[in-house]
């Protein structure tokens, strides 16, 4: 009977292990999904960006449709930093800022090609759900930007879906986001469900 009984105490003792073994192995899967996502959420963006920037080019705001559009280099974030260090350090961002802006989805200057019309900065986040945090490191890169003095600059979240932590600083049209001026909303960039799907290998 003793000896059943501890039989018995050994198996569930295996099965809770093999359990606990299986729920890790998922949630290792389920995190490894949500990086893969978030990587092809972001390749989508990168693969879009001109037509971000054509929507701010072609805005009221600005009026031109032939862009130029030059992508930050690692090189030109650091010197953008130094050169601009105490405007924005005087801005008391979250100190994480000044790591995020380092690995920015998308910091970009746009231009227009062969005219005088002053261009502008993009600041642009990407997630597969896009949440609060996306929306922080969007405006506070474009609040860094605007340190600069000579241009404006617009914080932009792509991606398939939003959830509700952005709903509200999110504008779906870009007249309405320019017009707003709220420097702590963004401009929101829906990705196609496609866009963000891996290749097919056959």
């Amino acid at each position: 009977m003793l000896k059943a009984q501890r039989e018995m105490l050994e198996e569930q003792a295996n099965v809770r292990q093999d359990i606990g073994a299986l729920h890790g192995m998922y949630r290792r899967q389920h995190e490894d999904f949500g990086r893969f996502r978030g990587n092809y959420a972001i390749d989508a963006t990168r693969r879009n960006e001109g037509d971000i920037a054509l929507l701010f080019s072609k805005s009221s705001a600005h009026g031109f449709n032939r862009i130029s559009m030059r992508d930050f280099s690692q090189a030109d974030i650091n010197d953008f930093l130094s050169e601009n260090y105490d405007a924005i350090d005087a801005l008391g961002l979250r100190e994480r800022a000044w790591n995020t802006f380092l690995k920015g989805d998308i910091i970009a200057r746009v231009t227009e090609v062969m005219g005088n019309t002053p261009g502008f900065y993009l600041a642009v986040e990407a997630s597969y759900t896009a949440d609060i945090e996306d929306l922080r490191r969007a405006v506070d890169h474009a609040k860094m930007l605007r340190c600069a003095g000579d241009l404006a600059a617009y914080a932009v979240v792509a991606g398939v879906r939003k959830n509700s932590s952005v709903e509200g600083p999110l504008y779906d049209d870009v007249e309405e986001f320019i017009g707003a001026q709220d420097e702590d909303s963004a401009l929101w960039f829906p990705l196609d469900l496609k866009d963000v799907q891996p290749d097919d290998p056959f």
